[in-house]
């Protein structure tokens, strides 16, 4: 029975593998590719190589009856081969390049890869402490693609520069490095400091004064933040400056009449912060009087002490500029004061003529400090407009201290000089000329026009306007001059020009007759005399 029931298995066996036999087809060329006997299609490029292993043709075998332990199965195995395309490069996020932190504990992020082949993908980050990349510090190459960015977080220690890159890889390849990136760990604040200058609860004048004080130590040092409050306890902050050096004096505002707490801190690279050991106080007194003098000198009155302020603007007393042409001149303002600074030094222009324009190159000095001075650039133009001679006043007024000086720069325009000179002696010869020869009355309206013609600083127009009427009064003068009047034509032309003339002539004119007979009868007289003697 036994043996009846195993013949029937192996019948049943051997029709199940005749009609279905075990065996993995693939169909098709580029493109998608299916492998019967399996769910999913798998999508490969024809033109690459790929590499699978998987059973070749159907299992076969040969059986021995009646024993199915005796069943030989052969199959064999084919290779197809696969070419892979390697992942881009990851694109870094954070942190950012030679940056500073003061933690050991870093994170590190990028921006995740795409694959071609769409295969997935991990990523391998290594950090070393030399640019040669010789000294492994961290080597990680599991790191598991997240949702972007893909994120992991490495030790860093001790204090001292990293260097870091990323690449990608889809277990086959490898992308390319990223750039190589570097980062300092520095976790040490710097070290203490004390404030030495001004002594604690000075009292000054000087609305920007210079603070100093020790200078820390620190490799990675930035600055220096100077804080003062009106509050001892710094409950408020009321201003903030900032200094590469252990002393400050280039103030953004200057200070009000206050009683000032000053601390500064020293900040590094990374953000350590160290506090002054001590905190300091000074006051700013109130200026009770000024007096400004000439030159811009100026002395404090109220204080224990005058204390003198000196301050100039040096500039040409007179130059000399072309017409519809611009010259540029230097100016310079100086604060010859040996202790104080001059604040907010407003600058302006004064021009008394039309057709005169003037421009600085800066209306605001922010700062001048003691025994230094500051180059301000005046632009000077003048028109056709424009008279011969004009003056420019520059002026300059500090805020803190009050003070205040000007100067008056004495302009000529160049070429004019000699034409308005001809002009003028012109004038005056024609007006002369004229006073001289009555004849010429009806040509004064000439010398009218000329005049206007130089104001109109058209000098050659009225020259020739000038010469013309000169030459027009001679010729009046030559015709009247060919009769020549006797003593009644002088005497009725006299009444003619002036009645005063007229009279006093006439009169002259009856005292030589009345002169003229008495001398007559005189003479007769003495004649007859001698004739009596004979």
């Amino acid at each position: 029975m036994e043996r009846k029931i195993k013949l029937w298995m192996v019948i049943m066996l051997s029709i199940f593998f005749i009609i279905f036999p075990i065996v993995f087809a693939i169909t098709g060329t580029s493109g998608s590719i299916t492998a019967d006997g399996q769910i999913n299609a798998i999508a490969l490029n024809g033109t690459n190589t790929y590499e699978t292993r998987g059973v070749g043709d159907y299992i076969s075998g040969q059986f021995q009856y009646p024993s199915l332990d005796d069943i030989l199965i052969r199959g064999r195995f084919s290779i197809l081969k696969v070419n892979n395309t390697a992942p881009n490069a990851p694109i870094i996020q954070a942190p950012v390049n030679d940056t500073y932190q003061n933690s050991t504990s870093t994170t590190f992020s990028w921006t995740n890869t795409t694959d071609p082949d769409q295969d997935i993908v991990s990523y391998r980050l290594e950090i070393f402490n030399d640019s040669a990349l010789t000294l492994e510090n961290t080597i990680n190459n599991s790191i598991v693609e997240t949702a972007t960015p893909t994120e992991t977080v490495a030790t860093l220690a001790p204090d001292g520069i990293y260097y870091w890159r990323v690449l990608a890889n889809d277990s086959s390849k490898n992308s390319s490095f990223t750039d190589l990136r570097v980062i300092t760990i520095d976790t040490t604040p710097p070290t203490a400091f004390n404030l030495t200058s001004p002594a604690d609860a000075t009292s000054t004048q000087d609305s920007s004064p210079t603070l100093e004080w020790d200078a820390t130590v620190d490799t990675n040092l930035e600055n220096y933040t100077i804080e003062l409050s009106l509050n001892s306890d710094f409950s408020i902050i009321n201003a903030t400056e900032n200094s590469s050096t252990n002393s400050f004096s280039d103030w953004s505002n200057v200070l009000a009449p206050e009683t000032y707490y000053w601390r500064v801190s020293a900040v590094d690279k990374a953000n350590n912060q160290q506090l002054s050991e001590n905190n300091l106080s000074f006051t700013i007194a109130v200026v009770s009087q000024t007096v400004t003098q000439g030159g811009g000198t100026m002395s404090v009155a109220g204080g224990a002490s005058p204390k003198p302020y000196s301050f100039k603007i040096i500039a040409p007393p007179s130059i000399t500029i072309f017409q519809d042409e611009s010259i540029i001149i230097p100016l310079k303002i100086q604060n010859i004061g040996k202790s104080i600074n001059l604040n907010n030094i407003d600058l302006s222009t004064r021009v008394d003529s039309p057709g005169v324009t003037a421009r600085l190159d800066r209306i605001l000095i922010n700062t001048l400090k003691p025994e230094s001075d500051v180059v301000v650039n005046l632009e000077l133009k003048a028109t056709g407009t424009a008279p011969d001679s004009f003056s420019v006043d520059v002026l300059a007024e500090v805020s803190t201290p009050r003070l205040q000086d000007s100067v008056k720069i004495i302009t000529s325009i160049a070429g004019r000089e000699d034409q308005g000179k001809k002009s003028s002696q012109q004038l005056v010869f024609t007006k002369k000329f004229f006073d001289g020869n009555p004849q010429c009355k009806e040509l004064l309206t000439e010398i009218e026009r000329a005049e206007q013609e130089i104001e109109r600083r058209n000098h050659e127009q009225a020259v020739s306007i000038l010469e013309s009427a000169v030459n027009k009064c001679k010729d009046l003068i030559s015709v009247k001059a060919t009769k020549k009047p006797g003593l009644i034509d002088l005497t009725f032309n006299a009444i003619k020009e002036n009645k005063t003339t007229a009279i006093i002539s006439s009169q002259l004119l009856a005292l030589l007759i009345i002169i003229s007979l008495i001398f007559k009868k005189v003479i007769k007289k003495k004649t007859k005399e001698i004739k009596l003697d004979f």
